[in-house]
């Protein structure tokens, strides 16, 4: 059974090209970039990413594309990472609650998995949302994993860290936190994205020992949690 992964967020900006970017890197999957505003899951090179338009000749999103995408989706042999944007939420999930399409994954032999983004600062309220909207439409065929990305500030949730809260675990939710370190591991990371480069790339690229170390760091903490959440023995990391 193959493993289609999608990123669902309404908020721009907070990172879920980043977590297909890692999703892709670490599956070794088939990367589709469906973002119909920035196509910055494409900017990985290496990943060999397939661009999908949803756009239709008024660049508003067309159902048909849509359509058309999730037949590819179905075809495919391998585990796919898949970033709509977030310009197409809305159609996007309203596409999925429609054609039930959890269902239709699983008739196909697919596990499918939807990665949620909640961000620290402003956008931290809307993301929560998302969860507790996932959380009162959850069904069983899919499985959700919950990233912790504290890039713009620390997230709490009535004084607690959203673990700790018990929201993810009353709804049997996944968690991943995002590497937090300090500004020089954050710097490292930044100039890894801005230069379309994997983990295995920047680390075979890095200028220097140091900075080798840093980005070898945030891949194997990383790393560790997806081999927890996917339920793969740990093996000694290499750089």
């Amino acid at each position: 059974m193959n493993q289609v992964h999608v990123a669902l967020q309404g908020k721009g900006g907070i990172g879920k090209s980043l977590v297909c970017r890692f999703l892709g890197e670490y599956l070794d999957a088939v990367c589709i970039d469906a973002d119909p505003e920035n196509r910055t899951l494409s900017e990985c090179h290496s990943l060999n990413v397939r661009e999908h338009d949803l756009l239709d000749r008024r660049n508003s999103i067309d159902q048909f594309a849509i359509d058309a995408l999730m037949e590819t989706v179905i075809d495919e042999t391998g585990d796919i990472v898949l970033d709509i944007g977030a310009s197409s939420f809305v159609e996007v999930n309203a596409y999925f609650a429609e054609n039930d399409l959890e269902r239709v994954f699983k008739n196909a032999g697919k596990e499918l998995w939807v990665h949620l983004l909640v961000v620290g600062g402003p956008s931290q309220g809307a993301c929560l949302r998302a969860v507790t909207d996932r959380i009162k439409a959850s069904r069983d065929t899919a499985d959700v994993c919950v990233w912790e990305n504290e890039y713009f500030g620390p997230i709490e949730v009535q004084g607690e860290t959203l673990a700790k809260s018990g929201i993810l675990a009353s709804a049997g939710f996944h968690h991943i936190i995002l590497p937090q370190r300090g500004r020089l591991f954050v710097g490292a990371l930044e100039t890894m994205i801005r230069n379309g480069l994997t983990f295995a790339e920047a680390i075979d690229d890095a200028p220097s020992l140091l900075s080798e170390s840093r980005f070898t760091t945030q891949r194997d903490e990383l790393w560790s949690q997806l081999d927890h959440l996917f339920k793969k023995p740990a093996i000694e990391a290499t750089a």
